[in-house]
């Protein structure tokens, strides 16, 4: 939620120093309130969610700043160029063409797209990408097990096995 409050901040300063960009965000704010509740709007939000969460993973999977920075480049090219419906871009969005004065929808609109957005995106990022990063789990688990890191004994029982116990065999 602080999210929201402060982008709403911040499109706030946005629209009040650049006037100038007041077509160019009530066209936005159009195309994200044009997208209704349908399966188009659902589908975007998936492919959304989807791609701020691998996003997320390849960040926290490097150590590498330019990885890290490749990744949040491509991330907001994706997300910008393939006008994808992503709850906080959208509402960006939406809240310039908002703080303009002339949009023609208005925050009760506003809301429901975010919440339509909100359900796509948890379905894209923890419902697809999210549930099958976990389900490669068991064979990570295994293959550390079968070729351990250097410096951890082969057979070393203080493992915990697949019922949360210890393995006290041995």
């Amino acid at each position: 939620m602080a999210n929201i409050a402060a982008g709403w901040v911040f499109m706030w300063f946005v629209m009040k120093g650049l006037p100038s960009l007041d077509a160019a965000a009530l066209r936005g704010g159009a195309y994200y309130a044009g997208l209704g509740f349908g399966l188009r709007a659902f589908a975007l939000a998936v492919v959304g969610g989807a791609v701020i969460t691998l996003m997320t993973w390849m960040q926290r999977g490097t150590s590498s700043m330019g990885a890290r920075a490749v990744a949040a480049v491509t991330t907001g090219f994706l997300l910008g160029a393939a006008r994808l419906n992503h709850t906080i871009v959208a509402s960006l969005v939406m809240f310039a063409a908002l703080q303009t004065g002339h949009a023609r929808f208005g925050y009760a609109h506003w809301f429901a797209e975010a919440m339509w957005a909100g359900l796509g995106n948890i379905v894209g990022g923890v419902v697809l990408v999210t549930t099958l990063r976990v389900l490669q789990v068991p064979h990570r688990v295994r293959e550390e097990l079968e070729h351990p890191a250097p410096g951890v004994p082969v057979g070393d029982h203080r493992r915990v096995d697949h019922k949360g116990e210890p393995d006290v065999e041995g």
